[in-house]
């Protein structure tokens, strides 16, 4: 109870909009089932969830993880549970067949949640997050070589998109000039993001349709 209120205060002071703005939109949704889940679960129930209940989809988001805790916590060891738990569900030790029906259908629906957004809205077709070649995909094809592979590569396991391409690339798994193309791709899909957002403090992914 006490660190489900911690997570909420947390949660109020970053992201509530004041009027100076806010400082981060921090999305709490992520947490094991969602917004109907507790904000704050135990190591054990964390672990039950993974093994019954995680999607290929959520594998992609703790990719993205990290740990957050006081330098002794680290020092010490404490946090470090934690990190094998989601290192064991992210990357499987085994190669298993049956995720490739399974990433299939998430690939699927982030196209088809990208053509639902723009039905009748020809304004929205050009979303640089979600339309077809855009951010979303270039994560998706690293993150899906990532998650396949990482098991046996461990070299394979990081953060950053980009890095994750040159790891990619180096072990084989993807022509470098394809690594690159993608690399650029990111870099410059990322920057326009990041221009439409500073526009109106926006969360939008959406270019404009006026010219001005």
């Amino acid at each position: 109870e006490y660190f489900a209120l911690v997570a909420k205060r947390l949660y109020a002071l970053i992201g509530d909009t004041t009027e100076d703005g806010f400082v981060f939109r921090v999305d709490l949704a992520l947490r094991p089932n969602g917004n109907s889940g507790p904000p704050v679960v135990s190591l054990a129930m964390l672990e039950e969830y993974f093994q019954v209940q995680g999607r290929e989809w959520e594998r992609f988001a703790w990719l993205k993880s990290r740990v957050v805790a006081p330098a002794a916590a680290v020092a010490s060891g404490r946090a470090l549970p934690l990190r094998s738990l989601v290192t064991a569900f992210v990357y499987r030790r085994y190669l298993d067949y049956g995720i490739f029906e399974g990433l299939r259908q998430l690939h699927r629906k982030i196209r088809e949640e990208a053509q639902r957004r723009a039905a009748g809205r020809p304004e929205r077709a050009n979303d640089v997050k979600l339309s077809r070649g855009g951010i979303r995909e270039i994560e998706f094809t690293v993150q899906l070589l990532q998650v396949v592979r990482g098991g046996q590569f461990p070299e394979l396991r990081t953060r950053p998109t980009l890095e994750a391409l040159q790891r990619v690339a180096r072990a084989e798994l993807m022509p470098p000039e394809a690594a690159d193309a993608l690399a650029r791709a990111y870099v410059f899909l990322r920057r326009v993001e990041h221009r439409i957002q500073y526009l109106d403090d926006q969360q939008t992914h959406i270019l404009p349709t006026q010219d001005a």
